[in-house]
């Protein structure tokens, strides 16, 4: 296995998905009361605390090797946008990282992820079409999970609100009751 494989999309996105099956495993055979609210409850935990975690180090990424970012995705290095899609992605990431110890937390970060990634999949699918822009960052795996992860974070959500205990209302402190 070539050291580009631990740099590619297929290496992150897998290991996301095996850390948040594993995570959600261990908590979920851990409840005292397993119940289908409690186990989407602990899935929808885990996903938002490490796919936030992920969007922290993706602000790393563009921040601290902007280059080599705008390298893989197929766009001119230099650009001071990888700056502010740093700090796009630091926002985001905060609010789905403290989705460990903030239910509140949860709604907020489905808004803003979806936002975001919706808008970098339309943007890579532009450059795609009008630049032919084959580049792994752009038209890899990354661009189809730009559409798949809202999809999955909505179905989280309505999951955990449809067998699972009510959300807080407003902005009442309440740590996922697992």
């Amino acid at each position: 296995m070539s050291d580009s494989f631990f740099a590619s999309d297929l290496f992150r996105f897998g290991s996301i998905l095996f850390g948040i099956a594993v995570s959600s495993w261990v908590i979920i055979a851990r409840l005292n009361e397993q119940t289908p609210g409690k186990s989407f409850e602990a899935i929808a935990m885990v996903t938002f605390g490490i796919t936030g975690f992920a969007s922290i180090t993706a602000f790393v990424m563009h921040f601290f090797f902007a280059d080599m970012v705008a390298n893989s995705i197929g766009w001119p290095p230099g650009s001071p946008f990888q700056k502010e899609v740093a700090g796009a992605n630091l926002a985001v990431g905060l609010l789905g990282f403290l989705g460990f110890w903030r239910r509140d937390f949860w709604l907020p970060y489905v808004i803003s992820k979806t936002a975001f990634l919706w808008i970098a999949g339309i943007t890579h699918v532009v450059d795609l079409l009008d630049h032919q822009n084959l580049a792994p960052g752009n038209a890899g795996l990354t661009l189809y999970m730009d559409f798949i992860w809202p999809v999955v974070f909505m179905l989280l959500l309505w999951l955990t609100t449809r067998y699972g205990n009510a959300a807080p209302p407003g902005l009442v402190y309440r740590t996922p009751q697992l």
